[in-house]
C-alpha cells in the first residue's frame, strides 16, 4: 500500500471522477466508524493508504475516541 500523498504526487489524480471516488470511500470508512460510536480525531493524506485499486484505507488511530454527547452534538 502507498499513501494517498505519494500516489497523488505521483499520478494524476486531478480528474473529478477519480477524486470523487476516494472523498466518497472515506466519507463510507466514517460512517462506519461514527455508527461504531468512534471518532477518528486525525483525518489527513498521511494517514490514508492507498491498495492496488486505488481504495483508501484509513489508518493511525491513536488519536480516535468514543464519541460522547458533546461529540455528538458538535460542542
Amino acid at each position: 500500500m502507498n499513501s494517498l500523498l505519494a500516489c497523488c504526487l505521483l499520478a494524476d489524480v486531478t480528474k473529478p471522477a477519480v477524486v470523487l471516488a476516494l472523498a466518497v470511500d472515506l466519507c463510507e470508512a466514517l460512517t462506519v466508524l461514527h455508527g461504531a460510536n468512534l471518532v477518528h480525531r486525525d483525518i489527513a493524506a498521511r494517514n490514508v493508504l492507498l491498495d492496488d485499486k486505488w481504495r483508501p484505507v484509513l489508518t493511525d488511530f491513536g488519536l480516535s475516541r468514543t464519541a460522547s454527547k458533546s461529540t455528538e452534538s458538535g460542542v
